[in-house]
């Protein structure tokens, strides 16, 4: 089992609570963020940077919010794709690598 934890500035308390308590659970977590610098990259045990250029501070700029989307899409792409090879090689029941 695997956590993703999602914030933009990597400094949002929620995703960093998340992480903390998965990783007393023993859980391992992927950090999504567009600052590699942030306490964010550095809790969790794989971090996926998007270092998306933004305006001045006070900008809302949607650029790093979609660059974090296209990133989560492959992602989730993939994971996809390994759960259909192992339904395929092994005959394994799609609900059963679904929810495992």
């Amino acid at each position: 089992m695997q956590q993703i934890a999602i914030s933009h500035s990597g400094e949002t308390q929620f995703p960093l609570r998340a992480v903390r308590e998965a990783r007393k659970a023993g859980v391992k977590s992927i950090g999504l963020t567009n600052e590699p610098g942030s306490e964010l990259a550095r809790a969790v045990d794989l971090l996926l940077p998007t270092q998306t250029v933004e305006r001045p501070a006070g900008s809302f700029a949607i650029a790093p919010r979609i660059c974090q989307l296209a990133l989560l899409d492959q992602l989730l792409t993939r994971v996809r794709e390994r759960a259909l090879k192992q339904v395929r090689t092994k005959g394994t029941k799609a609900s059963t690598v679904a929810n495992p």
